[in-house]
């Protein structure tokens, strides 16, 4: 095998491999890129479970503290002798719907966050998993791009003859 043969295999050889690393280091680029997005949303979704439960106490709690300060008002109404009609009972019967409002208001709000959480978590992953194929698009071009470097090299290499010692393609 001559010099030049050997050359161009050499060339051949080492641009296809280095097509084929550049390929395999894309596709595993986009893998990662894939993982990644799915353990955010899997904590994205650990996340919300975590704050809807510490929410469902908090309004528990509140809805005990809300319920004894109440009793506590009555009993201080009855201990004096007040009868829990009129505006004194107006009074209660509007703080129940304040306390209770202000629960609603502590859920919605909570809702409100994790729904926001959970669109803005969808997109991230929407947007990985985009660019996870777009890096595997760039491995197959760079595979593509490189096996037709390899094959230019060859059609490139044709005959070469010697005239007072340059080589000229014929």
């Amino acid at each position: 095998m001559s010099f030049v043969a050997s050359a161009l295999a050499v060339s051949v050889v080492s641009g296809l491999y280095g097509a084929y690393s550049a390929n395999q280091s894309g596709k595993a680029q986009a893998a990662a890129m894939s993982a990644q997005a799915e353990s955010q949303q899997l904590q994205q979704a650990e996340q919300a479970r975590i704050d809807s439960a510490r929410e469902t106490e908090e309004v528990l709690a509140k809805r005990k503290q809300q319920a004894r300060r109440r009793a506590s008002i009555e009993a201080s109404y009855a201990n004096a002798g007040v009868v829990l009609e009129g505006s004194a009972e107006d009074i209660l019967t509007r703080q129940r719907e304040v306390d209770e409002l202000n629960i609603q208001r502590t859920h919605y709000t909570g809702n409100t966050q994790r729904r926001f959480d959970k669109w803005a978590s969808d997109n991230n992953v929407a947007n990985m998993k985009y660019s996870a194929g777009a890096a595997r698009r760039n491995a197959s071009r760079s595979l593509v791009s490189g096996i037709m470097g390899a094959g230019s090299t060859v059609l490139d290499s044709g005959t070469y003859t010697k005239n007072n010692g340059w080589v000229w393609k014929t």
